[in-house]
């Protein structure tokens, strides 16, 4: 079976996830545009008998079809099916997912990284995580992060117009995919790189829009494995609410994240320069 969103780009395979007007992915490999469907009249009345608690997301091109849904918001974990075959699940990291001396005293892990989403294949495996990095003293500083978030936000705002001004109206936020968690010192395998839109708000001010998600990971994994991340892809999009960490591109509030973040022309962005 083809990946419907898998492309050779030297020696990885490539997700690329596009937001436009009417919600489109696109996958470059077979140039299929896959389009947010309107949910079945079955599932629509489920969603009624539950409680409005019933999920899903489709997105459709020819011959191929990803499903996104959560049977039970709340209480059951986000999954995927690829052409009506299950691909995979996401589940965000419990209190011991990390060990038991994070969960007690997190000022004890200076070092390696913590999982906080964990993205499990057909079998139940995981497959992919996203993790944060520590540091000495990274719980105080996460206070103090919290604190000077609206300063953050709001220079990365001045810092957006003046970038849009200068010609530069494209921004990308890239941020590193794990693999399984075993040890917490493992390296990448892959990342994760949203695109947006700089849109002046009014002088000295700007906003973003998503435009792209674009997800490079390892060429070993399979068409399943790929279609798993579809979630997450989702809420980089902004059409889900982010259920973790999610990064900003203000390096002071994306402390421990391994965010790069890059301003771009419109050529740069057409040429896929990120």
């Amino acid at each position: 079976m083809s990946a419907p969103a898998q492309q050779k780009m030297a020696g990885r395979d490539t997700l690329d996830y596009t937001t436009t007007a009417s919600n489109t992915m696109m996958t470059n490999n077979l140039q299929d545009t896959f389009i947010a469907q309107n949910e079945p009249c079955k599932d629509w009345a489920r969603r009624q008998v539950l409680c409005c608690r019933y999920e899903n997301q489709y997105f459709r091109a020819s011959g191929h079809k990803i499903a996104v849904y959560n049977q039970f918001r709340g209480c059951c974990p986000y999954k995927v099916d690829l052409d009506n075959e299950f691909a995979g699940s996401y589940k965000k990291a419990g209190c011991l997912a990390n060990g038991v001396v994070f969960c007690l005293c997190p000022f004890l892990v200076c070092k390696g990284t913590s999982k906080f989403v964990s993205v499990l294949d057909s079998e139940g495996e995981e497959k992919f995580t996203m993790r944060r990095r520590h540091y000495t003293c990274w719980p105080c500083v996460d206070y103090c992060v919290g604190i000077c978030a609206p300063c953050g936000l709001c220079a990365a705002s001045t810092g957006g117009f003046f970038s849009y001004v200068g010609g530069y109206d494209y921004r990308t936020i890239k941020q590193p995919i794990f693999g399984k968690m075993e040890t917490g010192e493992e390296n990448p395998v892959g990342t994760i790189t949203l695109v947006e839109s700089i849109r002046p708000t009014c002088i000295g001010a700007s906003r973003t829009e998503a435009m792209r998600v674009c997800v490079d990971v390892p060429e070993s994994s399979t068409p399943k494995d790929i279609a798993s991340l579809t979630y997450i892809q989702m809420m980089y999009a902004k059409q889900q609410k982010p259920s973790f960490r999610f990064p900003v591109g203000v390096s002071c509030v994306d402390q421990g994240l391994d965010v790069e973040t890059q301003n771009l022309d419109f050529q740069a962005v057409v040429d896929k320069k990120y």
